[in-house]
């Protein structure tokens, strides 16, 4: 006998094999149970997740000969089914099927009676890919169809069908399998194949296939043909292309301490390995995703088993500021890399960027340990040895003290008594005029030119306004860096200039130093030693110095006034 794919030898034959889609399948018990059964049904979904499956298994059930419990999967009708042979089932493709014609011959069918069964079933899979002249031509017939004609109509893109079939439907979406559900299933499979496999392995398959238990059990097997005599994580991730969680913490970790010599050996080994790197972005992504998580509610219930421990240790390395700036870098890597041939080239541009970040974010970062001290034991080892080895590295401990020093300390006294020169020369009407125009920011964000700016801007308020100056408070000090970065201040004032009507000087400042500087402006105007209104250069702004003087012209007399005594900045 010719060998059969796992996926079409474990195809489910009953209701009680499907895997998942629990409401679905109940739904379509009691119509059969109450005989309710529709006319036409229009299942929808990912693929893989078991639509013609239990479209086949709802024909075996209207048609089986058992009295309950349908389909039995022992009758004739059952058996024939099965094997594709009962001629009142009909399977349509209509991605090759789709035009007039083929939907006409369907329907000078559809009139006669069945030749075995109860009812003719017509599967048609794909439905999107019918013509719109086909819709047109099916919609009487699927309105209004004989008594002894069941279509079910299946769709990966429901949007795609014309409203006027969907609502001759009973519709029902498919869901994607629960990973812990399609993982049971699948250890049930080797068990009844008597393969081995190492702990995690079926964990990792339900988390690469997305869901879709077609795409889990196709992974499944290409993983027994790979192995020797037990399946490994590491044949899964080779076979499949993607990278272990110990790479991607060996990556992070070179990006943190600053290594781009590390980062870029590391991204070229990958790429050697036939690793799709657009997955592995996306994958880095959500590792770094899953940190943040659980440096908010330290909860494992929701993290993958298989990246737990890298997921500790990255957690335990740096603040989730730190992690959701690194995460905007990413997003715009995957975003533009889909315009690109060579995403090796720009993934080196991107870590090239992260590490120099890691480097001049509040001075040089301390280095993290190997990978192999600060990742935990493996499972096999005794509960006294994991006792005796640090979850985390004592340079990493180290670190995460120093992040939060870093994200918490006041800014430099200087650097404060510059923001209240600045406040000194603020005004109220300028501020208010700035806030109209940035709330213009959302037109530019999909224009090429201005979109880096306007997203470096977004999200942020403007707290002081002046003549030729605005300064816009953030939430971190990395959003700071990058609107104060040089290259980028050029762009700025041109955007500036047309966004305001002339070139301003744009600055930034994080919300925890602003209230500070307003603490400082409060404390200097009492004890009446303000500093003089901060002076902007001409050739910043390339303005006339007679118009520049004007600015500062009676703005120290009654500042402290429109202050008050809770002092908010306009």
């Amino acid at each position: 006998m010719a060998y059969k794919s796992f996926y079409r030898t474990y195809r489910p034959q009953t209701f009680q094999d499907v895997v998942g889609q629990h409401h679905i399948v109940k739904t379509l018990q009691n119509a059969l149970k109450s005989n309710r059964v529709s006319h036409a049904y229009l299942f929808c979904g990912p693929r893989g997740t078991g639509k013609t499956t239990l479209a086949k298994i709802l024909a075996k059930a209207v048609n089986c000969e058992a009295s309950e419990n349908r389909p039995c999967g022992k009758c004739a009708s059952c058996l024939a089914i099965q094997n594709g042979t009962y001629p009142d089932v009909i399977e349509i493709d209509a991605a090759s099927n789709n035009g007039v014609d083929e939907i006409r011959d369907l329907i000078e069918k559809v009139k006669y009676a069945p030749l075995e069964g109860r009812y003719k079933v017509y599967i048609i899979d794909e439905v999107h890919m019918l013509s719109q002249g086909a819709f047109n031509a099916l919609l009487k017939t699927l309105e209004e169809p004989p008594e002894h004609v069941i279509f079910i109509l299946a769709t990966t893109e429901a949007h795609k069908v014309l409203p006027t079939i969907i609502s001759r439907c009973q519709r029902f979406d498919f869901k994607r399998i629960e990973a812990a559900e399609l993982s049971r299933y699948l250890s049930s499979i080797l068990e009844k194949e008597q393969i081995k496999s190492e702990d995690g392995v079926c964990d990792l398959i339900s988390s690469l296939s997305d869901g879709g238990v077609r795409d889990a059990l196709t992974i499944l097997e290409q993983a027994v043909a790979y192995a020797d005599d037990e399946i490994k994580r590491s044949d899964v991730y080779e076979i499949y292309g993607v990278t272990t969680p110990q790479q991607r913490l060996e990556l992070f970790q070179a990006i943190v301490n600053g290594d781009v010599d590390q980062a870029l050996m590391l991204i070229h080994q990958m790429s050697e390995q036939n690793v799709d790197l657009k997955r592995m972005v996306f994958d880095f992504i959500e590792l770094l995703k899953n940190a943040i998580i659980y440096n908010f509610n330290k909860s494992e219930a929701y993290l993958p088993a298989m990246d737990l421990d890298a997921i500790k240790v990255i957690s335990s390395s740096v603040s989730s500021p730190y992690l959701l700036d690194a995460i905007d870098v990413l997003l715009e890597t995957m975003d533009k890399s889909r315009y690109t041939q060579n995403v090796l080239a720009y993934l080196e541009i991107t870590l090239i960027r992260l590490s120099e970040r890691s480097k001049n974010r509040k001075g040089q970062r301390p280095a993290l340990q190997p990978i192999e001290k600060t990742m935990p034991k493996p499972v096999a080892e005794t509960s006294e040895e994991k006792a005796a080895e640090p979850t985390v590295s004592a340079a990493v401990a180290e670190l995460q003290q120093n992040e939060e020093i870093s994200e918490n300390e006041a800014a430099p006294v200087k650097d404060l008594l510059e923001v209240v020169a600045y406040m000194v020369s603020a005004n109220k009407e300028d501020k208010a005029k700035d806030i109209a125009a940035m709330k213009t920011l959302i037109q530019y964000i999909s224009d090429d030119h201005w979109m880096k700016v306007s997203n470096l801007l977004m999200n942020s308020e403007v707290v002081l306004s002046g003549r030729n100056f605005m300064f816009v408070a953030v939430d971190f000090e990395e959003r700071v860096r990058q609107l104060e970065e040089q290259d980028i201040q050029p762009l700025l004032l041109e955007f500036s200039r047309m966004l305001f009507g002339q070139p301003k000087l744009i600055k930034a400042i994080t919300q925890a130093d602003f209230k500070q500087a307003v603490d400082l402006y409060k404390e200097k105007a009492q004890s009446q030693t303000l500093p003089d209104p901060v002076a902007i250069a001409d050739d910043l702004l390339q303005i006339k110095s007679a118009e520049e003087g004007s600015v500062h012209e009676g703005l120290n007399e009654g500042l402290f006034e429109l202050f008050g005594d809770d002092v908010e900045i306009v």
